[in-house]
């Protein structure tokens, strides 16, 4: 039999590739997408009844990634005058945070950052516009949560 945790997930992942897709093609991450991938991790903690005074503390952790990485995009943006990093990319790390435990948000941060840096070296020319980053995360968090890369970071 198939889990709840299957379901949850598949979801997620279905709405994960429409966001990188619209990312990928238009520059932004629908807001409608994200609110839906929010409701799906809500519907089924009441489902799978996971609500505990233990879900609130996980979350505030899983959190702090995002809202590090949002502090340290601010200082950025202020110190160079432009634009590191867009808010759509940071409220997708606020909704894998519903997801993920933090160890596993860093390291699918890291591979996207990774997979966008190689992506980048290998078919950007000089001066070209900036990659849109929805993708590489929906290619991290697939490649942590379906246990690809486990092994190699520990998870």
């Amino acid at each position: 039999m198939i889990s709840f945790a299957f379901w949850r997930e598949l979801i997620f992942v279905i709405l994960l590739v429409g966001m990188a897709s619209v990312d990928w093609k238009k520059r932004v991450i629908p807001d409608r997408l994200l609110v839906a991938a929010v409701f799906n991790r809500v519907v089924w903690a009441v489902v799978q009844n996971e609500i505990s005074i233990r879900v609130p503390s996980t979350l505030l952790l899983s959190a702090l990634v995002p809202l590090c990485l949002l502090f340290l995009v601010l200082v950025l943006e202020e110190w160079k005058g432009c634009g590191v990093m867009g808010g759509g990319d940071i409220k997708l790390l606020f909704v894998m945070a519903l997801y993920s435990d933090w160890y596993q948000l860093l390291v699918i941060l890291l591979a996207a950052s990774l997979l966008g840096l190689l992506v980048a070296f290998v078919f950007r020319k000089k001066g070209d516009e900036a990659l849109p980053f929805a993708p590489f995360l929906a290619i991290g968090y697939i490649l942590i949560k379906s246990g690809f890369l486990s092994s190699l970071f520990l998870l």
